[in-house]
């Protein structure tokens, strides 16, 4: 990738309701070979414990039409999970969401893509993941890790003279606050530095999700044919990396959250260390066909003078 300016344009599509089938599932994975865990390396700030364990991507396909699911997670951590939504579509995309109803309440977010597995365990203090662990190939195996992080720590807000209005108070809204914590949960645990909270970026934000919502879109262009970095300059942020993701149809911060995550276009601007601060918004309409519209920035620290600005844009995917 050339330094200087770089836009990239991901977004996620709409997911359709999947029937649903009345059954229960057991989620046991098998203990990893033990040099499996030498893939981890050390283990990152905010990581409380964490096991290595084999997966089955293509079974968990099929357990998760059942209505509800048992999760062995650790040796004295086994939950039970009743079904609130399953949602998918014709590529193989899975998203399946369930409260926790024994031991303790909480709610679950798994996901299956391009034939992974991605899960979110959101409990009163602590978030338990499970994620894929990536080949030198940069594919995935049937190793993942399974580990429990911290709960939220404090948004650090960086402040700009050229917006003095931009504060957390004044743009952040509780759903946004909690997608940004999200992020720097798993910037953190991946030993990346947490975002700042820009105001810019956000006002950035809000103004392309409620956009979207107006016109009912999914799109880096603005219903005026201005792009999405167009947007970001004019609220006179000023930096030389910028990036998008958006996302139309998921309801929670937690949902859209492990649905960009697991995505491949996605995750790499959400854990990118060359970026520095972040920007949320959703915007919701009752009468849309999509409903629920989310819009992130991305930025880096402000440019040195002598460096030089170059347009480096992708494609929307369709």
């Amino acid at each position: 990738m050339k330094s200087g300016f770089w836009a990239a344009t991901v977004f996620l599509c709409l997911l359709f309701p999947a029937s649903v089938a009345h059954s229960a599932a057991v989620f046991a994975p098998n203990p990893s070979n033990p040099e499996s865990s030498s893939r981890l390396g050390d283990v990152s700030e905010g990581i409380l414990r964490q096991r290595v364990v084999e997966l089955n991507p293509a079974a968990l396909s099929t357990q998760l039409s059942s209505e509800s699911i048992e999760l062995h997670l650790f040796a004295n951590v086994c939950l039970k999970a009743e079904q609130k939504s399953r949602q998918g579509d014709s590529s193989g995309f899975l998203l399946w969401t369930g409260d926790i109803v024994a031991p303790q309440s909480g709610e679950v977010v798994l996901v299956l893509r391009n034939g992974a597995f991605f899960a979110s365990v959101y409990l009163q203090s602590s978030i338990i993941q499970i994620r894929p662990v990536k080949l030198q190939t940069g594919s995935y195996s049937n190793v993942y890790v399974i580990r429990e992080l911290a709960g939220s720590r404090e948004i650090r807000e960086v402040k700009s003279p050229l917006c003095p209005e931009c504060g957390i108070e004044s743009g952040l809204t509780p759903a946004g606050k909690k997608m940004i914590e999200l992020v720097n949960l798993e910037r953190m645990a991946d030993g990346i530095p947490a975002l700042e909270y820009s105001g810019q970026l956000t006002r950035a934000a809000s103004r392309h999700g409620m956009d979207m919502a107006l016109h009912d879109s999914c799109s880096h262009e603005l219903s005026d044919g201005e792009k999405f970095f167009q947007n970001v300059f004019g609220t006179g942020y000023p930096v030389t990396d910028v990036a998008e993701n958006i996302a139309v149809g998921l309801a929670s911060p937690e949902e859209t959250f492990e649905s960009m995550y697991s995505s491949p276009e996605h995750r790499p601007n959400m854990m990118s260390p060359r970026f520095t601060q972040i920007g949320v918004c959703e915007a919701f309409k009752k009468t849309s066909s999509y409903h629920y519209f989310w819009a992130m920035e991305l930025g880096a620290a402000p440019p040195k003078c002598n460096q030089t600005l170059r347009f480096n844009l992708f494609r929307p995917h369709t």
